[in-house]
This record gives C-alpha cells, structure tokens and sequence, in this order.
C-alpha cells in the first residue's frame, strides 16, 4: 500500500519532504551529541537511532531509483501543451535566486563563527545568536549540514533558475531534491530557533545565553526566513503543475 502511494505525486513529495526532515534530525542528534562537551558521556544505546538514521535513507534511495518510472507517468498525465512563464513567473524565480544568494552567504559567515576563525573572534554576530557558541555540539553540526549540503543546493537551485528554460530536461532531479531540502530546512530551523531562544535550567551552561531582547527581532527573523522560504521554493516547483517544467 505505502508502494502505491508513492508513486502518486502528492505523497512521493510528502515522504521526500519527511526524509529530508529526518536525516537532518538524525544527524544533528547523533554527530552533536558525538563531537560535543558530553561526547564523553555517551553509552552503547545511543545505537538505536541508527536504524531511524537507514531507514529514511534507504527509501530516500529507493524513491530516486523510482524517479524515471514517475516522471513517465507525469508525462503521460500532463499531455498539454507547456505554457511560456508570466511575468510574476519570473519575478518569483529573481525573487528566489536572491534569497538562494543571500541565504549561501549568510550560511558562509555563519560557518566562519561556530568554526570560532580569528576572523571572527571579536564578531557582533555573537551577540545576535549566541548560540553558535553552545558547545554541545548541536548548532556545530547544524551549521555544518548547512555547509555540506545546504550551500550545494542553493548554488544548483541558482543555476536552476537561470538555465532551466534553455534545457529543462537536464533538472529531472531538482523537484525531488527541493522537497528534501524542504524537510531538512523546516526541521533544521525549528529545533535551531527553538534551542536558541533559551538557556536550560536544567543543564547550565556558562559558554552562552539565550537571544537578547534587543536583537530578538532580527535574529528570529533570519532563521525564520531559512525555515518559511524553501516551503514557498518547493510550493513553487512541485506545486500544482509545476513539475512539468522539469520532465
């Protein structure tokens, strides 16, 4: 049952979206609680997230193996002719690619502070988001993903943008990886907004403080801006049928 409802678009998008969502959670909670202050403190059961780590990555897989079969079927089931993109079409489409080079350069220069580089040793950014410097290793291994993985899609997504017109078919993979940077981005914002807002009083730690006051504003508006964009991004792709520019 779960075989055929994937390969109806509405919930091959919702499992690619859940898978991206998972892995990022997974690696954030396994690979922080590994590199950070309480590494030391870790016991044999923390295995048991490996199979909740496989098993999204294994059908994540397996729907991209899939991928031709589903695009035959779209294209058998969108037989209209393609329309030219309006206007507000292509302002979207700027509107994204300046959102993707915005978020790539802020994930640079928030690389550069959780790595602590003497660059940045004496960086206001500190005192906007102080939780870079929670040496739990969760916001390290964040901001990390974001380095690895999240930086590659938002230069393929420009380059998406750009070149698709010219050759579409090139793309076929773009849908599928949006909706998974979709998940991953909701997820990865959530729990990184929400940690950042305060400090535990169960677990006090004197290497940093919860957002201050003065720069809440702007803090929770950039890291809510990395949560709600790539919703409307993959909205924009894989909504209605808007797939079609890709297959």
């Amino acid at each position: 049952m779960l075989k055929q409802k994937t390969k109806t678009k509405f919930f091959r998008f919702l499992s690619l979206f859940w898978c991206g969502s998972m892995i990022n959670s997974l690696i954030v909670l396994v690979g922080g609680a590994a590199v950070g202050r309480y590494g030391s403190h870790i016991k044999p059961s923390c295995l048991l997230n490996v199979p909740y780590m496989m098993f999204p990555l294994i059908f994540l897989l397996r729907q991209f193996r899939a991928r031709a079969t589903f695009i035959q079927q779209q294209i058998k089931g969108n037989r209209k002719p393609l329309r030219q993109k309006s206007f507000i079409s292509h302002l979207l489409d700027i509107g994204f690619i300046v959102y993707m080079l915005f978020a790539l350069i802020f994930a640079i220069f928030r690389i550069l502070h959780v790595l602590k580089t003497p660059m940045m040793k004496n960086s206001f950014y500190y005192e906007y988001e102080p939780y870079i410097l929670n040496e739990s290793g969760f916001p390290l291994v964040q901001i990390l993903i974001y380095a690895f993985y999240f930086i590659p899609y938002y230069y393929s997504a420009i380059n998406v943008l750009i070149f698709n017109d010219q050759e579409s078919t090139k793309f076929e993979w773009f849908p599928d990886w949006t909706m998974v940077h979709a998940g991953a981005a909701a997820q990865a914002q959530f729990s990184y907004l929400f940690s950042s807002l305060y400090n535990p009083p169960l677990v006090s730690d004197s290497t940093w403080s919860a957002i201050p006051s003065d720069n809440w504003l702007i803090t929770v508006g950039l890291n809510s801006l990395l949560a709600i964009v790539p919703q409307f991004f993959a909205f924009r792709v894989c909504g209605g049928h808007r797939e079609r520019d890709f297959y």
